[in-house]
């Protein structure tokens, strides 16, 4: 499970360089991606790249409330105060 956590709200460039990250890590692989609704995720450049990498990331979004969600939420939170 790859979590990515910053100081800063993410921007479309950032959620393209994470996937592109790992489609690197894993160049074999099909992908499945699993995240929230977050309008980022919708974005035109994120669509743009999904739209170059027919059938290689499977999306599967998360309901708008779920116990994964919350389960999802407490541990990104938790990330943020390890160094």
């Amino acid at each position: 499970m790859y979590i990515a956590g910053q100081d800063q709200p993410f921007t479309s460039e950032d959620i393209v360089w994470f996937l592109s990250k790992l489609c690197g890590r894993y160049r074999k692989r099909d992908l499945i991606v699993v995240w929230d609704g977050a309008a980022i995720h919708r974005s035109e450049a994120v669509k743009a790249f999904l739209k170059e990498k027919p059938g290689r990331i499977y999306l599967e979004r998360l309901p708008a409330y779920s116990r994964a969600t919350v389960a999802l939420n407490l541990m990104s939170s938790s990330w943020y105060g390890v160094t």
